[in-house]
């Protein structure tokens, strides 16, 4: 653990040393979150599907819960598929690590400065609405940790597809706007027909950001957060079980072929 420690902060300190990134970072970030809370808070008009406290709380914990999980931009998923496109990927195969641990490192510390802006503005979206209640406060961390391991398997799985395909840029693209469209970053699932959003409660996507910050309003566990809850759990295990089976068979395969 020490080692990727390591790994993390030295890659994290290589980035402060241009501060230029860090300024664009901060800029990118901000941008991003006002540009929604500002087309949406348009576009609602006089409806009252939101308020403007929750319209802005909603876009500050989408935007961070996905930046903090990798989920909106796919970090982890972009590091692999460098690292087997240049090469570099056989400089640590060969060494006494985890790829994945290493390669995960690696990335936290490239966006160390979207986490901490991430964490920031999870802070300040619960505190301008807070969880109703200490259960929406726990199921929030459940399925905040829920969320993290679902982004998980989505960015090793685009990764490994750089192990199979040679140019994976169009079904990477494909992954991102689904899941930025059908997860609620940018369109909260809310305005979804109720047939619709029922239906993609099924599949893991929405789990990624909507349900986090649907959940803090609940006040008790009904049939519904139930199911929610078991549907989360199979998915997240489900996903990295299949994910990680494709990732080493994938690893074999380049390694049979002489890489």
């Amino acid at each position: 653990m020490e080692l990727y420690t390591r790994i993390m902060t030295f890659t994290f300190r290589s980035f402060l040393a241009y501060p230029l990134e860090v300024v664009a970072y901060v800029l990118k970030y901000f941008t991003k979150v006002i540009f929604l809370i500002a087309f949406w808070n348009v576009t609602l008009g006089s409806t009252n599907l939101f308020t403007q406290k929750e319209l802005i709380a909603y876009f500050l914990l989408a935007t961070s819960i996905s930046d903090i999980t990798m989920a909106d931009s796919g970090n982890l998923g972009r590091t692999l598929r460098r690292s087997i496109r240049s090469g570099g990927i056989n400089q640590i195969l060969i060494k006494p690590m985890n790829a994945i641990f290493y390669m995960y490192s690696e990335t936290l510390g490239q966006i160390g400065t979207k986490i901490i802006l991430a964490i920031l503005s999870l802070l300040v979206a619960l505190t301008i609405n807070p969880p109703t209640t200490p259960l929406s406060a726990l199921l929030f961390i459940f399925f905040l940790i829920n969320s993290f391991c679902i982004s998980f398997a989505y960015n090793l799985f685009e990764g490994s597809l750089a192990l199979n395909i040679t140019e994976v840029n169009g079904i990477k693209n494909a992954m991102h706007h689904i899941s930025r469209l059908l997860s609620g970053q940018i369109v909260p699932l809310t305005f979804f027909s109720e047939h619709l959003r029922n239906l993609l409660l099924v599949t893991p996507v929405p789990y990624l950001a909507f349900v986090p910050i649907s959940i803090l309003t609940i006040k008790t566990i009904d049939s519904n957060t139930l199911a929610q809850i078991l549907i989360a759990i199979f998915w997240s295990i489900t996903l990295n079980l299949l994910v990680l089976s494709y990732w080493r068979t994938s690893l074999k395969k380049y390694d049979a072929a002489g890489n």
